[in-house]
């Protein structure tokens, strides 16, 4: 049996955590593994298109870094007993979150996806698509809401 002692699970947006969050709580009750939740501030300059984009978008990094680490801190103190380290990060999704496997040693990668298609995939492109093929480790992908 796989030896799962780090699980991480990484959202595209900081809202789809609060529906990570029973998996959080299942995967690391389950196997007994520390479990982190990680959101990633997009650069301004890594969004290809300004396409739908939300305002908030256009709030300074910082800012919008500060707003997903107190959402990730608010449900990881409501709802679940993990450690927050790196819960918010700024830059490219994917380059950030392959850094995080490999700086802390994760086992299994949680990730939520949209199911975009169309139009909106090939403008946004998908985070998720990309780190199930260059995951190191074994990844889970969990459906959101869209």
């Amino acid at each position: 049996m796989a030896d799962l002692k780090k699980i991480m699970f990484a959202s595209e947006t900081a809202e789809v955590s609060d529906e990570i969050a029973p998996w959080v709580e299942l995967l690391g009750s389950r196997f007994d593994a520390k479990a982190q939740l990680l959101h990633v501030v997009p650069k301004l300059n890594y969004l290809h298109s300004p396409y739908s984009a939300s305002p908030q978008l256009f709030d300074p990094e910082e800012n919008r870094k500060h707003r997903a680490h107190a959402l990730i801190s608010k449900i990881c103190s409501e709802r679940l007993d993990v450690p927050i380290k790196n819960a918010a990060q700024v830059g490219r999704p994917v380059e950030v979150i392959l850094k995080q496997i490999k700086t802390e040693k994760i086992s299994l990668l949680g990730v939520g996806t949209h199911g975009r298609s169309g139009l909106n995939r090939r403008i946004f492109g998908s985070v998720t698509n990309r780190l199930l093929r260059l995951s190191p480790v074994p990844a889970l992908c969990i459906r959101t809401s869209p």
